[in-house]
């Protein structure tokens, strides 16, 4: 049996370990190791078949330390596949397995090119790194691609290497028909400004009448009577709260993909978000939801007042994501990334 080591975060919180977990669960032909470094990672990937787990001791950027401990299982692996790229790569011993090594981009670079000159270098020395000492490059989106590609000095090599797999949601999640339109805003995310946090403040304090909840962060204490939260909720526990809501807000200025949109629509809520480039590949405004300008916080009022006083609409929506959010099963996005997979092996075996 072949085997694939997956390098990945172990954040329950979190939607990319939520997109490892669902392959870990399709890959029944292949043995799996998982390194981590979040210590809640041993719950997510619990009870998986034909896979076991190992914890590291530090966090973040630190990963590189003990990552040379684990070089026995970087050789015996088939497949490495890093579902987190950042710039301890560049310090780890990945460099010399660049032959079996897949990377998913799961984060998008962009906002951080533009604000600051040293990590728009270590992101221009990473984007080209990972160009030429891997074997797959796995975007989630064709824009995610199509704009790192710009970072990327070695264009043919990068545009060769590169695969868009698109985010997905098990089936479990998708209800038949959400029976309750209360009006209740959630957010679920990073409380930071580059998730329009702030934003989202400014537009629960204009708007006292509306309730608001908070999903991400243990430590948050709003001043505002209708801003409530909620704390940090795992995948597992968090269905509940979506169904105790009619609208998700996602006010971000950068974002990759937004698992958040696809729980939300697999549980039937209207979704009001950023109109960014990235979203709108696989969001229709006014059939899934609404689209503003990024920081537009007066807009963002409108919307929601528009749509509270709107039941009608709400229901329209909810029925319109119910039926969408079924092309966004599992089972195309596994498939392509059992290609990728059986490719590397393919093309391993010939050159022994």
């Amino acid at each position: 049996m072949k085997k694939i080591l997956h390098i990945t975060i172990g954040n329950p919180f979190g939607g990319l370990d939520k997109i490892v977990e669902i392959l870990l669960k399709n890959l029944g032909e292949f043995s799996n190791k998982v390194i981590y470094w979040e210590k809640e990672s041993i719950e997510i990937f619990k009870g998986i078949k034909k896979t076991k787990t190992v914890g590291l001791r530090f966090k973040g950027n630190n990963i590189f330390v003990n990552l040379f401990k684990y070089v026995k299982d970087l050789n015996a692996s088939d497949i490495i596949h890093v579902h987190n790229v950042d710039p301890w790569i560049l310090f780890s011993p990945m460099l010399f397995y660049k032959n079996k090594t897949i990377y998913s981009l799961h984060g998008n670079f962009g906002y951080n090119i533009k604000k600051n000159i040293f990590i728009r270098v270590i992101i221009l020395i990473l984007i080209n790194y990972i160009t030429l000492f891997s074997r797959k490059l796995v975007f989630i989106t064709k824009f995610q691609k199509n704009y790192i590609k710009r970072y990327a000095f070695f264009k043919k090599i990068f545009e060769k290497k590169s695969e868009s797999i698109r985010n997905f949601i098990e089936e479990d999640w998708i209800i038949r028909k959400k029976d309750s339109f209360n009006g209740k805003v959630l957010f679920v995310g990073r409380y930071t400004k580059i998730k329009g946090f702030n934003d989202l403040e400014k537009a629960a304090k204009g708007l006292k009448n509306i309730k608001f909840s908070l999903i991400g962060d243990n430590n948050y204490k709003s001043s505002l009577s209708n801003l409530k939260n909620l704390g940090r909720i795992s995948h597992k526990n968090i269905k509940k709260k979506y169904d105790a809501h009619s609208i998700l807000i996602l006010p971000s200025y950068t974002e990759t993909w937004g698992l958040v949109i696809l729980e939300a629509m697999a549980r039937g809520l209207v979704v009001i978000a950023s109109d960014i480039p990235m979203i709108k590949e696989y969001f229709i405004n006014k059939r899934n939801g609404y689209l503003f300008r990024p920081g537009d916080v007066e807009e963002i009022k409108k919307i929601i007042i528009n749509l509270t006083n709107n039941v009608k609409e709400i229901k329209r929506i909810s029925n319109n994501n119910l039926r969408d959010i079924k092309n966004f099963s599992p089972k195309e996005s596994i498939i392509k990334y059992l290609n990728i997979y059986k490719d590397i092996l393919d093309q391993n075996e010939v050159k022994k």
